[in-house]
C-alpha cells in the first residue's frame, strides 16, 4: 500500500497520517500505542516463543513439497513452450 494512493487522500497522502488512519479502521491487535481498541488475538495464535507443531509426517512434508516443485516446473514449462 501505498500513502500516496487515491486511498488516503482525506489526510493529504501524508505517510504518518495514512499509518494513523489505517490503525483507526483495522483496529490491529498488536498496535497498543495508536490503537485504543486493538481487536482480540485470533483463536488460532500461537507465542512465538512456543514450539512449533506439525500434525504432518516428515514423508507427507516432503511429498508434498515435491509435487510442488513438479507443479511449478510444469507452469514454466508451459509458460515457456505455450
Amino acid at each position: 500500500m501505498s500513502s500516496q494512493s487515491a486511498r488516503f487522500a482525506s489526510v493529504q497522502n501524508n505517510l504518518n497520517a495514512a499509518e494513523r488512519y489505517l490503525i483507526l479502521q483495522l483496529s490491529p491487535c498488536f498496535n497498543e500505542m495508536l490503537n485504543g481498541r486493538p481487536t482480540p488475538l485470533p483463536n488460532r495464535y500461537v507465542m512465538p516463543n512456543t514450539r512449533p507443531v506439525c500434525s504432518r509426517s516428515l514423508n507427507k512434508l516432503i511429498h508434498e513439497a515435491e509435487r510442488a516443485v513438479r507443479a511449478d516446473e510444469k507452469q514454466s514449462w508451459i509458460e515457456e513452450n505455450g
